[in-house]
């Protein structure tokens, strides 16, 4: 009976880790972003090297902002603690930092494809948005 109720404790264990693991955001390298776009884009050797220097150089756009938990004011049930006005501040100074870069990579990224590769790339771009429950829609211009 005991041997039962351990067996049963490890697996629901490993249920919830398994859960809680494909949770976890996707994070991209640069040779993996390079690779899926190669892959989805059809990009010659050329521009799969080009591709992959600039993937390098704006890797940090690969993954996505950490947010910090502020310890005061936070509760153990899942509520956003408030932020300061100083919070919001640096916070807005992030995201535009990041949206500035953004349009940067884009704009080599663009020099280095075709026409029509850019434009699957756009199109491939918007429907990942999508699929994240519509974050920032109607905020962003053309990106």
């Amino acid at each position: 009976m005991m041997t039962m109720l351990a067996l049963l404790c490890m697996t629901v264990a490993s249920a919830q880790q398994t859960v809680t693991s494909s949770r976890q955001p996707r994070q991209f390298d640069a040779t993996t972003q390079t690779s899926l776009m190669a892959e989805k884009l059809g990009l010659s050797s050329d521009q799969k090297t080009k591709v992959e220097a600039l993937n390098k150089e704006y890797a940090e756009l690969f993954t996505r902002p950490q947010m910090r938990r502020a310890t005061q004011g936070g509760s153990s049930t899942g509520e956003r603690p408030e932020l300061t006005d100083e919070q919001k501040a640096q916070m807005k100074a992030n995201m535009e930092a990041r949206r500035t870069k953004r349009e940067e990579y884009n704009t080599k990224l663009k020099s280095i494809l075709t026409d029509t590769q850019y434009q699957n790339y756009q199109s491939q771009m918007q429907s990942r948005r999508g699929h994240r429950g519509g974050q920032h829609s109607g905020q962003r211009g053309d990106e």
